[in-house]
């Protein structure tokens, strides 16, 4: 696996987000004084509240920020890496999801 892995995202509203991201939205909610009591104890609300920082951890599929579309690196389970893999051979036709899928190759298989 490559170094460019990202130590650490948001998710919010069940879905992931970069740092730059993340960070954007909390600051959004900040300004309309939607922010929790206790904004640095992440156990006393949950991601639908408020942005929650976490670990960039290990899943089944590459993630990519839902606000910018940016790949985030994350670490991929053995099954994960089975299906980017196959994933990876088959192609698509789709341009973009191509460009997308050689990234996951380049990051995941290539040393």
């Amino acid at each position: 696996m490559a170094d460019s892995e990202i130590e650490e995202i948001f998710k919010f509203n069940k879905r992931w987000f970069c740092f730059s991201c993340g960070l954007k939205i909390q600051l959004e909610l900040e300004s309309e004084g939607d922010v929790p009591e206790e904004i640095w104890d992440q156990e006393t609300f949950s991601d639908t509240e408020f942005p929650h920082l976490l670990k960039n951890g290990e899943s089944d599929t590459p993630k990519s920020c839902a606000a910018c579309g940016i790949f985030l690196y994350n670490p991929l389970t053995e099954l994960g890496l089975t299906a980017v893999k196959n994933a990876v051979k088959l192609g698509s036709e789709d341009e973009g999801f191509q460009r997308r899928l050689q990234e996951w190759g380049s990051f995941y298989f290539e040393e």
